[in-house]
């Protein structure tokens, strides 16, 4: 059960951190995570996804903490040409995983010829 739904003043010091940490992931989750997934109106053109972009990979059975990180290693664009499905490539596997299921993290993987020098 959530200690979430029990009144404040009656946690314990262990519940009271415990409902802090189910705030702070809740809140991270919704929050931030639901910011790096844009989603734009159709008329409008969304960067697509692209191999070799960093990516969190959202699994319902593991607390946020746990999400896998994972690098694009393939596009799978459909017959209207957006991408829906990529294969990816995590720690210990090579998934194939919808665009609804990854955040991509605002890094930049890409280094330019002056950045090299």
């Amino acid at each position: 059960e959530s200690v979430l739904k029990i009144n404040p003043d009656c946690l314990s010091r262990w519940q009271l951190v415990s409902s802090m940490r189910e705030q702070f992931w809740r809140a991270w989750t919704h929050d931030y995570l639901l910011s790096l997934q844009t989603r734009t109106k159709w008329r409008d053109a969304a960067p697509n996804i692209e191999v070799g972009d960093l990516v969190i990979v959202k699994n319902p059975l593991l607390p946020p903490s746990k999400w896998e990180l994972a690098r694009i290693q393939q596009v799978h664009p459909g017959s209207d040409g957006l991408i829906r499905v990529v294969t990816i490539r995590t720690a210990r596997s090579l998934l194939k995983r919808p665009i609804t299921q990854l955040y991509k993290l605002p890094v930049s993987c890409k280094t330019s010829a002056s950045e090299s020098d």
